[in-house]
């Protein structure tokens, strides 16, 4: 499970295929896996990258107040 950690959060991701890079975000209270159908096809040409917002899926929340600039 690959995570990185940035300004005390872990963020999840997840790579598939390779090529050119597209990066997929989700929307509110989803996770990566909003994307699957698209990743299954774009992942066969392209480099995809998916991952969790913080507080959302597999990515942690820091301890705390969180500003909402912080999703940015």
């Amino acid at each position: 499970m690959p995570k990185v950690k940035i300004n005390n959060v872990e963020l999840y991701y997840e790579v598939k295929g390779s090529g050119d890079a597209i990066v997929f975000t989700h929307g509110a209270s989803w996770d990566h896996r909003q994307w699957e159908p698209q990743i299954d096809e774009l992942s066969k040409r392209y480099k995809t990258i998916t991952w969790d917002v913080r507080g959302h899926g597999q990515s942690s929340l820091p301890k705390g107040k969180v500003d909402s600039e912080d999703f940015s």
